[in-house]
């Protein structure tokens, strides 16, 4: 009788696949992650000083910056410049402007190299960077195309097309129609087609250099974007663009996947032998841009109201950076958009790897000898490839020429990743199970296939799942790479508004928090379903009673 209460306790205690203790762990999980929410926020307030008892070198101009740490994104054309001005400094290379602005905010280097318009909004967003007044060079911004035929009708076009731009005046106007971005169009207007058309015009672009290439919203925009546009429609083309940071976007132009490198490209007489470049499209000059508290001459004003104290400043600043970041140009639509092509990403190479991985693992498994070959070598070539290596092998190789998109290929190659490591998770936990138990089930009579079906592999699952759950889980993190082939998941969609913002701390933090959940949220599913098919912990009926078996 008591055994029966016990019974109904356990199965009354057990609801929607949770029992009383994992409700109790998944409260106190939560708990802790505000705990950790809580923390990092106060870490920030606590490191929003005003450093006034510190010691800061001071620097009078660009020559007093030879010998020390310079910061420059990766593939740059800065990074000449900062060899042949500053040829003792060293260089920490990043992804993007937003992190090139941030490691001299954070004094993690000492100064970097930044055109005119970009030291005119970098004040409005870091008020404790300056630049040197001396100009240290030009940044004379170029477009390129490929050496084929149609690269160098196409490099012929445009010349043409700038030259009359600028005996008419209209070039100037358009720069200055994009001069702003705060009070630009938040679109690009396409013209109508001038004459008969002569096919796509297959466009990469980098949406991080405001005014000349950036995103508002859903829309790419920019002065190289209008001149793009505008000029395809003089001269017949349809543009297609691809948006991926600069370093994939030279990637896919190198290999031929593009007709047009839509950039802000300086001249170099190596890269020309490569690659055809445009007239000049514009040209700025050129500033170092440091530290106030390392610049001579600073005038450092008052970054703290009078009588508001660190917590209030911290606030008020967080406050202004959350509506910059996701309120402005509705930018949260970006990361809502960013984080449906990321769930949807994990789930279909989830889905397609488990596949793939349980045909792999029966082959492992197979009597035939070029089955396990093949299946031993995949695995081991795939697991040997860091994912972002594969992605690009695929993209800019494999498919280069196919008729598919990144998103497709994204799904490939995780699906690929993703079997590679499943077949093994599959077999391990398989070969786990006695042998003698299917010869068993043989022997009352099951066929080879119904004793591994009825027999093995619900044994099997129960040890299978737990490490497939956390396999799948790395899996979704990893999609975090996904645009480096202009796929816009929702670190790509951080990226963007960090390069529009410059800021690092929202779009950062939560991007985080939200990869978090999806991979806690699709945790909570597969443990559900682990329960669900686990014999320990599953309700079953006898007698008309239900039993919890893990209570049981």
């Amino acid at each position: 009788m008591g055994d029966g209460k016990k019974e109904k306790m356990g199965a009354k205690e057990k609801k929607n696949g949770m029992t009383m203790q994992e409700k109790k762990i998944l409260r106190a999980e939560v708990v802790i992650i505000i705990a950790i929410i809580a923390a990092i926020i106060m870490a920030n307030v606590l490191n929003t000083g005003t450093g006034e008892n510190e010691k800061h070198e001071k620097w009078s101009e660009p020559a007093d910056l030879n010998g020390k740490t310079f910061v420059c994104v990766t593939g740059s054309a800065y990074v000449k410049n900062i060899q042949e001005n500053f040829p003792d400094s060293d260089i920490i290379y990043v992804q993007d402007w937003a992190d090139e602005d941030l490691s001299v905010v954070y004094k993690k280097a000492d100064a970097l190299i930044k055109e005119e318009s970009s030291v005119i909004a970098m004040k409005d967003e870091y008020p404790e960077l300056c630049n040197m007044p001396q100009e240290i060079g030009v940044l004379d911004s170029r477009m390129c195309t490929p050496k084929t035929e149609l690269g160098n009708r196409l490099v012929e076009e445009l010349n043409e097309y700038i030259a009359a731009l600028e005996e008419s005046g209209e070039m100037e106007a358009l720069y200055e129609k994009w001069e702003y971005p705060d009070e630009a169009p938040d679109h690009v207007e396409t013209p109508p087609m001038e004459t008969q058309s002569k096919g796509v015009l297959r466009v990469v672009t980098v949406l991080d250099w405001p005014p000349l290439c950036y995103q508002n919203g859903k829309n790419a925009c920019g002065y190289l974007i209008d001149l793009t546009v505008r000029f395809c429609a003089k001269y017949g083309y349809e543009p297609e663009f691809d948006y991926m940071d600069y370093a994939s976007a030279l990637a896919g132009f190198e290999v031929g996947k593009y007709d047009l490198l839509c950039y802000g490209m300086v001249y170099r007489e190596e890269a020309s032998e490569k690659m055809n470049f445009t007239e000049s499209l514009h040209g700025e000059p050129l500033y170092v841009v440091i530290h106030k508290d390392n610049y001579a001459y600073a005038e450092q004003g008052e970054t703290v109201p009078a009588g508001e104290n660190g917590f209030s400043a911290f606030v008020r600043k967080m406050q202004k950076s959350f509506i910059k970041n996701f309120v402005t140009e509705d930018r949260w639509r970006m990361l809502l958009s960013g984080l449906g092509v990321t769930v949807a990403l994990s789930l279909l190479s989830g889905l397609f790897g488990t596949f793939l991985g349980a045909l792999l693992c029966a082959m492992r498994r197979s009597k035939n000898s070029y089955a396990v070959a093949f299946a031993r070598i995949y695995i081991k070539l795939i697991q040997g490839i860091p994912i972002m290596v594969l992605l690009m092998i695929l993209y800019y190789i494999v498919f280069s020429k196919a008729n598919m998109g990144a998103f497709a290929v994204c799904v490939v190659g995780f699906s690929l990743d993703f079997a590679a490591y499943v077949s093994e998770i599959f077999r391990s936990g398989i070969e786990a199970i006695p042998a003698g138990q299917q010869r068993a089930a043989m022997a009352l009579g099951f066929t080879r296939m119904q004793s591994f079906r009825q027999v093995v592999l619900p044994q099997a699952t129960v040890r299978i799942l737990p490490v497939y759950i956390g396999q799948f889980i790395s899996m979704v993190k990893m999609t975090s790479v996904a645009g480096y082939i202009s796929v816009q998941d929702l670190t790509k969609m951080s990226d963007i508004i960090r390069s529009r913002t410059y800021e690092a701390f929202f779009p950062l933090i939560l991007s985080a928090i939200v990869y978090f959940m999806v991979a806690w949220i699709l945790t909570l599913g597969l443990r559900i379903m682990k329960n669900k098919v686990d014999p320990a912990t599953r309700s079953r009926e006898v007698k008309g009673v239900t039993v919890n078996a893990a209570e049981g």
